[in-house]
């Protein structure tokens, strides 16, 4: 019996990445580089803290644009990183950074609008388009600029039609981090042409080297056209607790999000928005995090041919070619046909064979750290990577 499906349904994008998670569901002798989840538990901290909301009852409906308490705390944050300015008033709490997206173009696009999107960039970006009726257009990223955006680039890219850019620094999947002159180049391309700009910034602790993410919302002459989209997903090590967030400068546009936000999941629940409210309390579990992050780079033993954060395999050829950040590694696995081969871009570098993955260094569920995967990969017993950008399955040979 044909579905009687929508035409959205049937047209919607499938994610490559859960494909794969249902994939490796099926072996028992997988290694699983799937969903990107870090490589930590959610802090103790934060945990006692949603405990204790739970015996305070904080189990009911919360507003539309979220707990007072979790909105002041993220706008102090935000104060003191992008612009005094911002007050609870300016931030809505949404269920991840990806409803936060799909929020936004909901309040700002109409069916037919064009937006921007970085190519290699997440592959929901389109999906998320699709929903709103929006028409996601590709920008290229392209290796000789770091794998970032430029500002020549996207002015390529713009027609009568384009309306919105998503800018996602650092990049996932890619790791690459925009500097402060790039950022500034765009934004006047943003002012020149009156666009919108989704900021989605959910890595943008988990920086190497003395690196900063600069937020284009940082920018007086460009901050109200700027969307603040993040999380605590993966700073904070909370993914399965689905608490994100949305920023604006201009207090009126989030009151119309949160109209619409009763309409969609009408709020995020209450005991993960005090847990929420209470982890932004320190930053020492985030520095702890990143430091392990650093140590596993640094200890890896793995060869590194282009600058951190970027991880990049250039030919088929992997055991001359091989390179890899944090300890994470690039495989090419050409048996496993039956996996998306594509799910991140549609073209990255001049070759097909060029894939990026940037996966957590070490994970310690599984029965081998990511270089002892290395070294049984040597040997020839296992499988590479299939061939994706930042998750991935490493299986044995048979």
């Amino acid at each position: 019996m044909e579905l009687r499906l929508s035409n959205l349904a049937k047209t919607y994008p499938a994610s490559g990445i859960r494909k794969m998670f249902d994939l490796a569901a099926g072996y028992d002798d997988v290694i699983a580089l799937t969903l990107g989840e870090p490589n930590f538990e959610t802090p103790a901290y934060i945990k006692e803290a949603a405990k204790k909301a739970l015996d305070e009852n904080y189990t009911h409906y919360a507003p539309n644009a979220g707990l007072p308490v979790l909105r002041e705390a993220i706008a102090k944050r935000y104060q003191k990183s992008h612009w005094a300015g911002y007050k609870a008033e300016n931030v809505i709490v949404t269920v991840g950074a990806l409803e936060g997206l799909t929020l936004g173009m909901l309040a700002l696009l109409n069916p037919g609008d064009e937006i921007l999107v970085p190519d290699p960039g997440f592959a929901n970006y389109y999906g998320q388009a699709k929903i709103v009726g929006a028409v996601p257009v590709p920008v290229p990223a392209h290796e000789e600029n770091g794998f970032n955006m430029t500002a020549a680039d996207i002015e390529k890219c713009i027609t009568p039609k384009t309306k919105a850019i998503i800018v996602n620094s650092p990049c996932n999947p890619t790791g690459a981090v925009m500097s402060e002159a790039d950022v500034r180049a765009i934004a006047e391309v943003v002012k020149k042409h009156n666009l919108w700009v989704f900021s989605d910034e959910p890595y943008d602790a988990i920086v190497y080297d003395g690196v900063k993410a600069f937020s284009m919302a940082e920018i007086d002459e460009v901050r109200d056209h700027v969307v603040i989209l993040n999380s605590f997903s993966k700073t904070y090590a909370m993914t399965g607790w689905r608490v994100g967030f949305l920023l604006m400068s201009d207090a009126a546009y989030i009151k119309e999000m949160a109209k619409l936000n009763e309409g969609l999941v009408s709020c995020v629940s209450s005991f993960s928005q005090v847990a929420a409210a209470e982890a932004l309390s320190s930053n020492e579990c985030v520095k702890s995090m990143v430091a392990d992050y650093t140590r596993l780079g640094d200890n890896s033993g793995v060869t590194v041919q282009c600058e951190r954060p970027c991880v990049a395999l250039t030919d088929i050829d992997w055991r001359n070619q091989l390179a890899g950040i944090a300890g994470s590694i690039v495989f090419i696995d050409e048996g496993m046909e039956d996996l998306p081969s594509e799910c991140f871009a549609s073209a990255v570098g001049e070759s097909d064979n060029y894939y990026v993955i940037f996966t957590r260094s070490e994970l310690s569920y599984l029965p081998y750290s990511i270089n002892e995967v290395y070294k049984i990969k040597t040997s020839g017993k296992y499988h590479s990577l299939v061939p994706m950008y930042k998750e991935g399955v490493a299986r044995k040979s048979k």
